[in-house]
Formats: C-alpha cells, structure tokens, sequence
C-alpha cells in the first residue's frame, strides 16, 4: 500500500526475523512495504563495522532491554563480523541486481558462522532509506514489528553481534545476530570501556581507537572516524581487563597502550544514583548531591539567585560497591561550600587542622572509584581550588576541565589533578518536583 514518508525518501522498509533452535528453524517473518515520495539527497559515502552507527545500533539494543527488564548482551566481535559481512553482502547483491526480493533475506549460514557452542541463535534484518538518522530507525523499525521486538527482548539470549551498512545510494542495512551461549545468569554483566582523547597527549590525527584485550594483548574490536567530543565508549563488552591503542590513518601507533582493568565484580545497578549540581552566583561555588530529596528541597527553598540548578553532572553509587571507596563531604558555614575527597589522610587532616565553622564533617556522601586502577567502564573527576573564592569545583567533563583550564588564571581556578572516577554510564535524572 502507499504511504508517504515524512522523514524518509525511499521504500519499501523492509524486515525478517528469525530464530533457529539446534538447527531447527522457528518461523517469524514480517515483510512491510512503505512506500514514500521520491526525494533526490546525495549518495552517502560507506560505513563499516566501526561507525558511530554500529554503537548506536549495539547500544541502542541494550538500552531497550535495559529498559524492558531484560539483561542487556554481551557484545561477541566474532558475531559482528557475520553480521556486517550479511548486512554488505545484501547490499551487494541489491546493486548488482536490483531484485530486492532476492537481495534481502536472511544469511543461510548465520548459525554455521558464529561461535559454536550456542543453545539457539536469531537474526534480524531490516533496512531503510533517506532517514536523517538511519540507524535509530533501524531500531525504531525492530521495535515496531511483534516478532522483530520479541528478538531483540528475548530473556535467553546473551551475546549480541551488529552490522550496519549504507550504500552509495543512501539505504542503510542493518543486521542483528544473537546467540544463547549459556545460563544469563551465570555470564558477568558487561562493562563500557571508553577512552576520552582529550585526555592524552599524542602527535598527529587519530584514525582509530582499538579496543586490546588483556593479558592476551589480543585485538578485541576498534571504532574508526570521528566521535563526538573525541569521546570512544565501546558498549557492552565482556567484563575482563583491556587497554587502548589511538592508531593514526595509516595504521601508526600515537599512543602507546593504556591497561584498564575491570572492577573486581559488576556494580549492582540499583546503587547507581546521579549526582546533581548546582551553582550559587552569590557564593561562587558549586553544591553536589546525590539526593533527590535534598535536591528538591534546595529547588523549594532557594531561589536560582542564590543556587542555581544545572542537572545532572555525573554518576556514582549509594552503597558501596566492589571496588569503591567512600567520597567524604565537608560543609563550610564560613565560605558556604563543600569539599569532598577520598583520601583518609586528607579527610583526617582537615577534621584535625580546622574547626567545624571553617569545614564541617558530614560523613560519606557517596561512593565512588579510585583515580587508579583505571577501571573499564569509568571517567576521570578533575579537582580545581579557587584561592579567591575558598572553593573546590569538579566535573567529569573533560571539555568543561579544558576551558576551565584554558580561561582562567590558577588564584581564580587552579587545577589540583584527577580527584575519582565514576561510572561513564548515561545520567538519568530524577523527575524535577
């Protein structure tokens, strides 16, 4: 049937789902055709395996389960590699023959080609045309068709592999290959390992970020091309240790390798609190809480003139967890701040040196992870102090660390290092009251 596409210039939006079963097939076949007004918009050059859109795919996934109250996958390199290689061979086939019917169909060797050791593995295909964000509609796609949303929230499946693809012509094809290696029970939660590269300091263009794991010292998986904020997250991987290599076009090593290791046990997700932040103009100082309701009673209480709020900054945990050390907190009624610190000695320090108008000790505000080890999964906290002010400011960002740094003289905002580490997971605000 017809249908015009506001945000699409080419049908039909294809999909198929499948599920085989020790080498039995489960039938689950969805074929819609969309058909949209033609729209001319210039060829868009090839992606691989390695694009923003393959995370935005893998994460994408994950999340969805996440957020269904599924256990998210562990992402399988060796089933990304079957399912980029379909998601190419289809559009292959497409160009030279123009049959889409015959182009678009599931990989007869899928259960052949991925690890072997599975109880059932699934595959879903789809592809689309002239959307200005393809690979989220790949997903929107998935999500949209029964069959294709029951794959992607299967309790039983626990490795993940993704493929995408966008042609010369602009039709982007997308590939999700899943496997059940095991009892999800008895697999570790996977971890995030990300790389900021605004944080190192190499000579020459970054081309790739690779992913080595350790001890093994073993290419795991890399990401080419630019990121936003020179930021690299290589999503749900398999808890172990890793570190990285920033490779140049050609293939030259900038930056020598990095070890992160993985915290002793997965964190329990339930402890992961955002922490918010606000800025008094009055005071020129920041406030941090992990409190939603402390939060809101500084939003009922105080007017913006006197704190300001400005969301969520970064997370970290309510309860102690594997690997984590208490973040102290101290207020001071004399220069209306807080500091906070991780040091046993700095916090025994301060609570011996000074009295309690000067800096107040409140116990522990929350926890977090150490500068070292570098913990997969985790970002850096930078520490500035203002002499002119009495005040400790600190961010996550590491674009907010540079122009902190870049803009303003040290009696104003002296940089004092690296304070912690926090999760790099995605903050989620709490409703505002």
């Amino acid at each position: 049937m017809g249908h015009t596409c506001p945000q699409g210039w080419w049908g039909p939006l294809t999909l198929f789902s499948v599920i085989t079963v020790r080498g039995r097939l489960l039938g689950a076949l969805l074929l819609a055709a969309l058909l949209s007004a033609f729209l001319s918009v210039p060829a868009v050059a090839s992606q691989d395996e390695t694009s923003s859109g393959f995370e935005t795919v893998l994460r994408g996934t994950n999340d969805y389960r996440k957020l269904n109250g599924v256990d998210r996958l562990v992402h399988d390199p060796r089933m990304s590699a079957v399912a980029q290689a379909w998601a190419e061979r289809m559009a292959a086939d497409y160009a030279s023959s123009g049959d889409l019917n015959a182009a678009f169909r599931h990989n007869p060797n899928m259960s052949t080609q991925v690890p072997s050791g599975w109880e059932s593995v699934g595959e879903n295909i789809a592809m689309n045309g002239g959307y200005s964000q393809p690979y989220d509609r790949l997903l929107a796609q998935w999500r949209l068709s029964p069959g294709h949303n029951a794959n992607m929230l299967n309790s039983r499946w626990t490795h993940i592999g993704i493929g995408t693809y966008q042609d010369d012509t602009g039709r982007t094809w997308g590939v999700q290959v899943f496997g059940d290696y095991g009892d999800p029970a008895l697999i570790p939660n996977p971890v995030d390992a990300a790389v900021d590269l605004d944080n190192l300091t190499f000579s020459g263009t970054a081309g790739c970020v690779v992913l080595v794991r350790q001890p093994a010292n073993t290419e795991f998986f890399r990401q080419c091309g630019p990121r936003p904020g020179n930021a690299y997250v290589f999503s749900d991987v398999p808890a172990s240790s890793y570190s990285f290599r920033v490779l140049a076009p050609g293939g030259t090593v900038l930056y020598p390798v990095t070890v992160f290791v993985s915290p002793p046990a997965p964190p329990d997700p339930a402890s992961i609190s955002t922490v918010y932040r606000f800025w008094s103009p009055n005071n020129k100082a920041h406030f941090y809480t992990n409190s939603v309701a402390e939060r809101d009673l500084i939003l009922r209480t105080y007017p913006s003139t006197v704190w300001t709020y400005e969301g969520g900054t970064y997370n970290a945990f309510s309860s102690q967890q594997p690997g984590t050390v208490p973040l102290y907190r101290f207020w001071s009624a004399k220069f209306k701040g807080h500091f906070f610190t991780t040091s046993e000695t700095e916090k025994n320090q301060v609570i011996a040196n000074y009295d309690d108008a000067t800096w107040l000790f409140e116990g522990i505000a929350y926890y977090v992870y150490p500068v070292d080890p570098a913990y997969v999964g985790t970002v850096t906290v930078a520490r500035f102090w203002s002499q002119d002010n009495k005040h400790h400011f600190y961010t996550a960002s590491a674009a907010e660390r540079d122009q902190v740094i870049a803009t303003y003289p040290d009696h104003e905002w002296a940089p004092e290092g690296d304070a912690f580490r926090v999760p790099s997971s995605a903050i989620v605000a709490a409703p505002l009251p």
